[in-house]
């Protein structure tokens, strides 16, 4: 059996590569929600929980594992270490999948968000937050008046953002990837003045909300990939079946 470490939409699409050549394939996510944006099919189970390393090793010997194909996301880098971990210590053939990086020469580069924090401590002007919840508490110490945060359709981001002390008129909950024009929309409505966001790749809807705030002059701030170290990383589709197939068949 294969295991696909889930958590981005590119994961739909190896594991349905993988369906059509007759294997059979595991996939986990940490959350329901990653869970439900994966159609139930012959040949796939879905386990939807965090995993620490343990469970990782109960999963490689109880699922049979031969291949892991981890698809988390970049910034995923606690998942991804401990199962590089658990794959070297029972042997198991380890492939990393990750989005290509896009550079943006009129961007900010930052390397954490405290960096990000203390450039916007001495500006003035709203600011647009695309980073998810995990993270916002880093930003609360800036006038809250101020951050606008756009956050997925869920229970949990709100009930997050309400923790946080953010004003319910300045959360955005939406789901999925927006259209440029979508973006540049709540970009006038909200005056924002700066857009931070994260190096997540073309498929996360990045291109989308980076050139809509170019277009309105809005200053934009990318926190940088974490750098890890991989044996074997891939970012093709069809590159990763390739070798699934010659170690397989």
């Amino acid at each position: 059996m294969i295991w696909v470490v889930g958590g981005t939409s590119d994961c739909k699409i190896i594991i349905k590569k993988l369906l059509d050549l007759d294997l059979k394939v595991l996939c986990t996510t940490a959350t329901e929600y990653g869970k439900k944006i994966i159609d139930s099919q012959k040949n796939l189970t879905v386990i939807a929980k965090p995993l620490n390393k343990e469970e990782m090793k109960n999963i490689i010997n109880d699922y049979n594992i031969k291949i892991i194909i981890d698809t988390t996301h970049p910034f995923a880098e606690e998942v991804t270490r401990n199962v590089v971990i658990v794959a070297q210590e029972l042997n198991t053939k380890y492939i990393r999948f990750e989005r290509k990086s896009v550079d943006f020469d009129f961007a900010r580069y930052f390397d954490s968000y405290k960096d990000i924090v203390e450039y916007l401590k001495n500006k003035e002007g709203n600011i647009f937050l695309t980073i998810g919840v995990k993270n916002l508490f880093e930003f609360v110490c800036v006038e809250k008046n101020r951050l606008f945060v756009r956050v997925l359709s869920k229970k949990e981001s709100l009930e997050q953002c309400e923790k946080l002390g953010l004003l319910p008129e300045n959360v955005i909950s939406l789901k999925g990837v927006c259209s440029k024009e979508l973006n540049k929309a709540l970009l006038n409505e909200f005056k924002i003045k700066y857009l931070v966001t994260k190096d997540s790749g073309e498929q996360g809807g990045l291109i989308e909300k980076i050139y809509a705030a170019k277009e309105l002059d809005i200053e934009v701030l990318i926190l940088k990939r974490p750098f890890l170290q991989y044996d074997e990383i891939y970012s093709d589709y069809d590159e990763i079946i390739e070798i699934v197939k010659n170690l397989v068949f």
